[in-house]
């Protein structure tokens, strides 16, 4: 077992110093994948939304043909191709203005005053800053890790057969950032994304808690009992 969480540790060491290294050297193709991510999620709840316009809307707008007419452009440009449509606002990439600034739509419905910031505008900061705390967000679960399987690795490398404590003080922290990893890949993404809510240094708490308590029920017993039952049902069969 020492040997496993000696190599498992190592082998951790290199992929967190990897994934690290691409947080700064890959951050526009991190983004990049995020943001089609979070496209081809929202493409098909926008694609019904804009066929429930294009059947019910539109025809109540018949007394209005400039809204008519601009709202139906919108909408075969979003026909055309929708990640791309969709890609236009979550980049930042706003579509073009008229004169005063105002989206292309704007002049339909109530004018914007000077200072106020457009939806479009307001869509492409959101996720502009989505996508720079989610760099900063791997980095932070990168080097919790890293340091988490560096500290393992020193203690399985002063590992003595002699001292069989060294080696739970060794596995506790393996199987906390174990856990902690599994937490983090199977969070829900795509809302995450979407509200901004990162685990930030919510992370490297919740291993160090982790950790405590696999601690504390060690100590209590708990944890050996099921040590020793895994143990005779793994030499029972």
């Amino acid at each position: 077992m020492n040997r496993v969480m000696f190599i498992g540790s190592l082998v951790g060491i290199v992929i967190f110093i990897v994934f690290l290294v691409l947080t700064f050297v890959a951050q526009t193709w991190l983004k990049d994948f995020a943001r089609d991510y979070i496209n081809r999620r929202i493409e098909p709840t926008l694609t019904r939304q804009v066929m429930a316009i294009e059947l019910k809307i539109l025809p109540m707008l018949e007394r209005n043909p400039t809204a008519q007419e601009r709202i139906s452009q919108e909408i075969e440009q979003y026909q055309l191709d929708p990640l791309a449509f969709i890609d236009k606002y979550t980049s930042g990439r706003l579509p073009e203005r008229v004169e005063d600034n105002r989206p292309r739509w704007a002049d339909t419905w109530r004018p914007l005053p000077p200072e106020t910031t457009s939806l479009p505008q307001t869509v492409g900061n959101h996720f502009r800053q989505v996508f720079d705390h989610l760099v900063l967000d791997l980095r932070i679960f990168a080097i919790t890790n890293l340091l988490a399987f560096t500290v393992v690795a020193m203690l399985m490398r002063c590992y003595d057969a002699r001292s069989p404590r060294l080696l739970i003080q060794a596995f506790i922290p393996f199987l906390a950032t174990c856990y902690g990893t599994t937490v983090y890949i199977k969070q829900d993404w795509f809302f995450n994304l979407l509200l901004d809510f990162h685990m930030g240094y919510l992370y490297p708490f919740f291993v160090i808690v982790t950790m405590l308590d696999l601690w504390i029920r060690w100590r209590g017993g708990q944890l050996r009992k099921r040590a020793g039952a895994l143990k005779g049902e793994m030499l029972s069969g």
